[in-house]
């Protein structure tokens, strides 16, 4: 399988687009970097789905399932089967036909922005993920790290309406060098 695979599966993107603004402004926006209970939650991502009985359901999903000081992790993918109330119908409706289209179930989903002039180290995850991307700019990549003389192939996922399969099971990192924000609707496959 290539690191990205652009699938057959479009949805409108100013449906998509207003949904994204409606879910904002009910709940208040983007987060600040924050530790509750004991846990660190990004701003930069709020959730879609969540857990039975999660606390702060917005946040149930962000972050990483693998808490490395215990090095234990915290759940899996499949147990993310309920939707945030505010998430807007046309969101839910283009989830459900996308999972029967490519024949499979999303656990985690999350609204992700990534910041002007930054991005995320290398590192592997534990499934595959789809993206659907809301803004970006030339300078926004994927990285693919390699062996050898390249040791890294980078990629520009468009604004295109279109999801895309990435294999993020391999390692990779990504960087915004732009200057506007970066946010995609970020699907992470409930295989474990």
């Amino acid at each position: 399988m290539k690191f990205i695979t652009k699938t057959s599966f479009t949805a409108d993107y100013d449906k998509m687009r207003q949904d994204l603004i409606d879910y904002l402004n009910s709940v208040g926006g983007w987060n600040e970097n924050q530790t509750i209970d004991g846990k660190y939650y990004s701003g930069n991502q709020l959730g879609i789905k969540h857990r039975v009985g999660a606390k702060y359901p917005i946040l149930d999903s962000t972050g990483s399932l693998y808490d490395k000081t215990n090095q234990v992790f915290t759940g899996k993918e499949s147990e993310f089967t309920e939707y945030v109330d505010v998430v807007p119908e046309y969101t839910k409706q283009i989830i459900t036909q996308l999972e029967t289209h490519e024949d499979l179930k999303f656990g985690r989903i999350r609204y992700m922005r990534l910041k002007s002039k930054t991005g995320l180290s290398v590192h592997h995850d534990m499934e595959y993920r789809y993206h659907f991307v809301f803004d970006t700019n030339p300078y926004a990549f994927f990285g693919e790290a390699t062996e050898g003389e390249v040791t890294a192939k980078c990629y520009h996922i468009p604004n295109d309406s279109t999801f895309y399969k990435v294999d993020v099971t391999r390692p990779h990192f990504v960087y915004n060098g732009g200057w506007e924000d970066r946010i995609h609707l970020v699907l992470n496959v409930a295989s474990w």
